[in-house]
This record gives structure tokens, C-alpha cells and sequence, in this order.
């Protein structure tokens, strides 16, 4: 195939490919109910009745559910917190276990959130001063209560 005819078609595909993302966005935005829905059929052996906060980013491209605190502090079956984010169309649900390594820091407009997930890229969450300060001190206290005992 000469250089020409390989650029030509190059520069084609990109063009159909920017097209058809500006005309075929997903306008649908995470909402509680949503979430909760998602997350319940993929992760059914929670209690996601027993939610008690749901953190949407403003943008609705990500969310966050966490059961009780005093459920999720036990250490018990029912225990669970699950990262949502939306992916075109689809909604992908990550359950954060208590093994699972979590990065969160502060940005201008939210939160960055890393899981140690190859398949899940960083997530930025746009949230309000409230929510950030919520979110980062439950996963403060995740990674307080993972870190293991000193061995000598």
C-alpha cells in the first residue's frame, strides 16, 4: 500500500470516528436510582438496601455507593462500597473490597481516584466541597484500617 493511500485513509477514519462521537453521545447521566441498580445486579450478594450515601460526580459520568458506615466498619458479609462510571452506553461497576487499593487526592474540581485495576483508568470525580470531604475521609479511614501490623 503506497504512504499516500495509507495517510488518506488514516486521516478518513479519524474524521468518521470524530463525526459519529459528537452525533452518537450517550446523553444519559448516572441518577441514584441508576446506580443503585447497576450495582446491585452485578454485585447481589450485598444488602444495597442498606446504602446510606451515594456520591454522583456533577458531571454523571462516575458515581460512588458505600453501605452504612457502622455495616462497613464490622467487617462483616454485608460490608460494601462500589465505584460506577459510565463507558458509552454502558455502566461499569467496580466493588472496592477491603483489599483493594485505593489512591484518592484532592484535585481543583474534585477528586482523582485510582484503583489498582488495570481495565479501570484514573476516575475524576467533580464534586462539591462537601462531598470531596465525605469521600476522602471514608477512604482515609479504608486505608488506615487495611495497613498491616509491623513484622519484625
Amino acid at each position: 500500500m503506497p504512504l499516500m493511500q495509507f495517510i488518506g485513509s488514516l486521516i478518513a477514519v479519524t474524521i468518521v470516528a470524530l463525526i459519529a462521537a459528537r452525533m452518537f453521545r450517550n446523553p444519559t447521566k448516572l441518577t441514584a436510582d441508576r446506580v443503585l441498580r447497576n450495582t446491585a445486579r452485578y454485585c447481589p450478594h450485598l444488602d444495597w438496601e442498606a446504602t446510606t450515601m451515594t456520591i454522583i460526580s456533577e458531571t454523571g459520568d462516575s458515581a460512588i455507593i458505600i453501605l452504612s458506615d457502622d455495616e462497613y466498619r464490622q467487617g462483616d458479609a454485608q460490608e460494601g462500597a462500589a465505584l460506577v462510571t459510565t463507558l458509552g452506553d454502558r455502566v461499569v461497576v467496580r466493588e472496592l473490597t477491603r483489599e483493594t487499593k485505593i489512591k484518592a487526592s484532592k484535585t481543583k474540581t474534585g477528586i482523582s481516584i485510582d484503583i489498582d485495576d488495570f481495565t479501570q483508568p484514573k476516575i475524576e470525580m467533580h464534586l462539591d466541597e462537601l462531598s470531596c470531604k465525605t469521600l476522602l475521609g471514608i477512604i482515609e479511614r479504608r486505608q488506615l484500617e487495611q495497613s498491616e501490623p509491623a513484622h519484625a
